[in-house]
């Protein structure tokens, strides 16, 4: 995993935690991205813009913070095997999905065995796109009491933790459950601290804070996550300020970020994957040899 560098224009609500210190005025967020969401059920998401979003309303077992340090989140504290294979989370108690249930171990089991078993009734064979590499060991999920989650591998594998903390692995009522097969009937119901409300497709998608977030009231009233596909004039409304935030900004608009002083440019570390994927167009070894030379050149690849 590569450790790179990422620029973006970006508020306070996505670079502290949410629950700020200036909760008692009301605020509305509008943050701007360069695309719609396809979808909000993280089990299936592949894109930055719904995991942006997403990642407003469900959280995971576990995270990463800004030194790239694993944390506690859902699951308070947990242990690992002397094998390496088996895994056991203690859930934080009192924990509320958005429609009220409460977070329990079973809840988290449904989660994983969607994804991994042909015969959950929720599975899809097709639906999961990283459940194939990034849950491919898990051998079985246990409750073992209300509160007590148990995860066999069938060999040790080092980045699971990792994988856990990913927006992809995160932990959705099972109202969403249930709705997940169609996704225009997919209710986005987690344990965030934000509330899903409305979805105008290819327009905006508007949330509002959750009055019962287990880590305190968000120091949001409402957070609209805005669809303004060119670069240009989402970087000139968020100039202007009929955006607060945005992401997905060309290299150019970098300097004038720095020097408008309405404008805070945060330059944050994240660990991202990057990759050249070959089409089928390469399996003609005559093509390789062709591409070859000249990426090898332009890239400094030895």
């Amino acid at each position: 995993m590569i450790r790179a560098v990422r620029f973006t224009v970006i508020i306070l609500f996505l670079s502290l935690s949410p629950v700020c210190l200036f909760a008692d005025s009301e605020t509305h967020i509008v943050f701007a991205h360069p695309s719609d969401c396809i979808t909000l059920d993280p089990a299936k998401i592949i894109d930055t813009e719904s995991s942006l979003v997403a990642s407003q309303i469900f959280e995971t077992l576990v995270f990463i913070d800004e030194s790239l340090n694993l944390k506690p989140h859902l699951a308070q504290v947990w242990t690992i095997s002397d094998d390496g294979k088996i895994y056991t989370f203690s859930l934080r108690k009192g924990v509320f999905f958005h429609d009220g249930s409460e977070l329990d171990a079973q809840t988290v089991c449904l989660n994983f065995m969607r994804q991994i078993d042909p015969n959950n009734p929720y599975y899809e064979k097709e639906g999961f796109p990283t459940a194939s590499t990034r849950l491919k060991y898990i051998s079985s999920v246990k409750a073992i009491d209300k509160y007590t989650v148990r995860i066999m591998l069938n060999k040790p594998f080092s980045p699971f933790l990792s994988y856990l903390s990913m927006i992809e692995n995160a932990i959705i009522s099972h109202t969403s459950i249930r709705s997940s097969k169609d996704q225009s009937l997919f209710v986005a119901c987690g344990t965030g601290p934000f509330v899903f409300k409305e979805w105008s497709r290819n327009k905006k998608i508007d949330l509002v804070k959750n009055a019962g977030y287990w880590q305190g009231i968000p120091a949001i009233d409402k957070l609209t996550f805005s669809v303004i596909k060119n670069n240009g004039l989402r970087f000139l409304s968020c100039g202007l300020g009929y955006v607060d935030g945005m992401s997905g900004f060309s290299p150019e608009h970098i300097n004038y970020a720095r020097q408008d002083q309405d404008i805070i440019l945060y330059r944050l570390f994240g660990a991202n994957i990057s990759y050249l994927s070959i089409n089928n167009v390469f399996n003609s070894r005559k093509m390789r040899y062709l591409f070859q030379n000249p990426l090898l050149q332009v890239t400094g690849v030895k």
